[in-house]
C-alpha cells in the first residue's frame, strides 16, 4: 500500500495511508501501556479520522473498544462507560458538554483524551500520540468491538463476541465486500452513518483493510450525500432505509441533477427495507442495491441482490455461512412461509458457531440461546420453500389485536408508498373492545397538509394494500419522528409519547400533536 494514497477523506480533509499507519502505532502504544487486563477504551467521539484511528488501535494493542453514541444523556453515557470498565475515555469538543459532565460521574477512568481542542480535565489527542513511538507492537490477540444494544427494552446491554468483530478474523465485511460487491483497492466507499453504530463502522473498518478509501459525512444530508457521491465518484455506498426514504422524497428532477454513475454497489442494512423504496432505489441507480441482515449479535446474516428482489420482494434475502429457522414458541420448526420467531444456528443446523454474551447479564445472554444451541434477537418472520427469508417485526413491537397478532412493520411499509408519508411509525395502543388497535404516527413531507382529509385517504390507501385488520384505525401527525442517528426508529418514544397524553381523538393535526409541551417533550426525547 502507497503510503500517500488517500485512506480517509471528510469535508476538506485528507489522511493518507502513511498518515493512518503512524498515528494507529502511536495510538496503539499508549492504550498498551495505559490499560490493564480487562480494561477498555470508551469512545465519545463524533464522526471523524481519530474514531478510525482508535479503532485501529485498539485492535492491534489487543485492547477492548467501547462506542459510546454522542447523543446520549450523562446518565446514559456513564452506565456504558462504568459498565464496560472504560479507563480511558476519547471524546471530541463537539461532545464537551456531554464529555464534561461524565468528569464526575466515571471516576474509574485515569486518562480523557480530546479531539479538536481544549477541553478542561482531558489531554489533547495528538499531543498525547506525538508522544508515543512508532515502533511496531508484539503481536497480541486483536481487540475486540464490544457494542452496547440500543436499549429498547432497559439498560443497554454490552455484547461480548468470542470472535473479534471490527475487521479481525471474524469480521465478515471484508469478504462481504469483495467478494459480493467488487470491492477492492480502487474502491471509494461513502457512509454517512455514525461510527458509534455497527454498521457504518464495520463498513468503515472493511474499507481500510481493503486499501480503499473512505469518505466520510459528519452528518446524514441527502443532497449533501447525493453531491459527495458525485464530486468523489464514490463507488461503495453503505445506508440505511431511513435515509434511502428522504432521498426518494427529492424529485426525480433533483436527483437527476447529480451524478451517481460511478455507483457499483449500494449496501442497506440496520432495519428492514419497505420493498417500495427498495424498488424504487433499483430504478434510480440499476440492479445495485443489497440488502444485508444481520444485527449487533452477529449470530448470523442474510444477504439478497437487486435481482433477486425483483422476484421475492419484502424478502431479506437467504442465509450466508450459516442458517435461519421460524420456529413457534415451543421451540418447534414451522413450515415454509409460517411466520414464527426466528433462530440462527450453524449449517445442517449445528449450533450458532458466533456465540456472544451480554455484560454481567447471565440471565439475558442464557435467553439468547435454546437447547439445540440456536440463537434469536427476538424477531418475527417465515423462511419460503428456497430458504428466502422475510422479517415481519420485532417479538416486542407485535400487538395482539383480538387475539391475533398483527406485525406493525406492514401497515409502515404500506403507508411509505403514499407520496403525502415522510416517514411513519406504527404502535399499538389500547382498545376497550379489542385489546389494542393500531395508530400510524405520520411524518407528511412538506408539500402535504395534515388533517382529517389526508388521514382518511392514508386509511384508505393503506387497506387497498393489505388487509383491514393489519390496517390503523387512527392516524396522528407530527413535524417529526424520533429516529436515532443510525436511522433506527426510537418506536418507544412514539409509545411513550402517547402514554404522557393519554386518550387519542381521530384526527391530531400537526399542531395540536407537537404544540404541547408535554408532546413535544416525550417526542423529543
Amino acid at each position: 500500500m502507497r503510503a500517500d494514497k488517500t485512506a480517509i477523506v471528510m469535508d476538506d480533509r485528507r489522511m493518507t495511508y502513511g498518515e493512518l499507519d503512524e498515528q494507529v502505532t502511536r495510538m496503539a502504544h499508549l492504550l498498551r501501556s495505559a490499560l490493564g487486563a480487562g480494561e477498555r477504551v470508551a469512545v465519545l467521539l463524533d464522526t471523524c479520522p481519530e474514531y478510525l484511528v482508535t479503532c485501529l488501535a485498539a485492535e492491534l494493542a489487543g485492547v477492548d473498544f467501547t462506542p459510546v453514541n454522542v447523543h446520549l444523556t450523562p446518565d446514559e453515557a456513564a452506565y456504558i462507560v462504568n459498565d464496560s470498565n472504560a479507563h480511558v475515555v476519547v471524546t471530541s469538543v463537539g461532545a464537551a458538554g456531554l464529555a464534561s459532565m461524565l468528569v464526575d460521574l466515571t471516576p474509574s477512568v485515569r486518562r480523557r483524551l480530546v479531539v479538536g481542542g481544549a477541553l478542561a480535565g482531558h489531554q489533547d489527542f495528538a499531543h498525547a500520540l506525538a508522544t508515543q513511538p512508532t515502533t511496531p507492537l508484539p503481536e497480541s490477540e486483536p481487540g475486540r468491538v464490544v457494542v452496547y444494544t440500543s436499549g429498547t427494552t432497559g439498560r443497554p446491554k454490552g455484547i461480548h463476541a468470542e470472535r473479534p468483530t471490527t475487521g479481525g478474523p471474524g469480521d465478515w465485511f471484508v469478504p462481504m465486500m469483495t467478494e459480493l460487491l467488487g470491492g477492492d483497492q480502487d474502491s471509494v466507499s461513502l457512509t454517512p452513518g455514525p461510527l458509534h453504530h455497527g454498521a457504518p463502522l464495520r463498513w468503515s473498518r472493511a474499507t481500510l483493510k481493503l486499501g480503499a478509501t473512505l469518505v466520510l459525512l459528519s452528518r446524514f444530508d441527502r443532497r449533501g450525500l447525493l453531491e459527495s457521491v458525485q464530486r468523489h465518484r464514490v463507488t461503495h455506498l453503505q445506508l440505511v432505509p431511513a435515509m434511502m426514504q428522504r432521498v426518494l422524497k427529492l424529485s426525480p428532477e433533483a436527483r437527476a441533477a447529480y451524478d451517481v454513475s460511478s455507483l457499483r454497489a449500494v449496501m442497506h442494512t440496520a432495519a428492514p427495507c419497505p420493498p417500495q423504496v427498495r424498488a424504487e432505489w433499483i430504478d434510480w441507480v440499476g440492479e445495485k442495491v443489497w440488502d444485508v441482515y444481520t444485527s449487533s449479535e452477529g449470530f448470523g446474516r442474510a444477504i439478497i441482490s437487486a435481482r433477486e428482489s425483483a422476484t421475492r420482494p419484502g424478502s431479506v434475502g437467504r442465509p450466508i455461512g450459516c442458517e435461519i429457522h421460524a420456529c413457534d414458541e415451543s421451540g418447534n420448526e414451522l413450515p415454509p412461509r409460517r411466520t414464527g420467531v426466528l433462530w440462527f444456528s450453524g449449517l445442517g443446523g449445528a449450533p450458532t458457531p458466533n456465540r456472544v454474551s451480554y455484560h454481567n447479564a447471565p440471565e439475558k445472554t442464557a435467553a439468547l440461546y435454546n437447547q439445540r444451541g440456536w440463537a434469536t434477537v427476538g424477531d418475527i418472520g417465515y423462511v419460503d420453500e428456497d430458504g428466502y427469508v422475510y422479517l415481519t417485526d420485532r417479538r416486542s413491537d407485535t400487538v395482539i389485536i383480538n387475539g391475533v397478532n398483527v406485525y406493525p412493520r406492514e401497515a409502515e411499509d404500506a403507508l411509505l408508498a403514499h407520496p403525502a408519508v415522510a416517514d411513519v411509525a406504527v404502535i399499538g395502543v389500547p382498545d376497550t373492545m379489542m385489546g389494542e388497535r393500531l395508530l400510524a404516527v405520520v411524518e407528511p413531507v412538506d408539500s402535504a397538509t395534515p388533517g382529517s382529509e389526508l388521514a382518511a385517504e392514508l386509511i384508505s390507501f393503506c387497506r387497498n394494500k393489505i388487509a383491514a385488520f393489519k390496517c390503523p384505525r387512527n392516524i396522528e401527525f407530527v413535524d417529526r419522528l424520533p429516529r436515532g442517528a443510525e436511522g433506527k426508529l426510537r418506536r418507544r418514544q412514539v409509545r411513550d409519547a402517547h402514554r404522557a397524553n393519554g386518550s387519542l381523538s381521530m384526527v391530531i393535526s400537526r399542531d395540536e400533536a407537537c404544540g404541547c409541551g408535554k408532546h413535544k417533550r416525550a417526542m423529543a426525547k
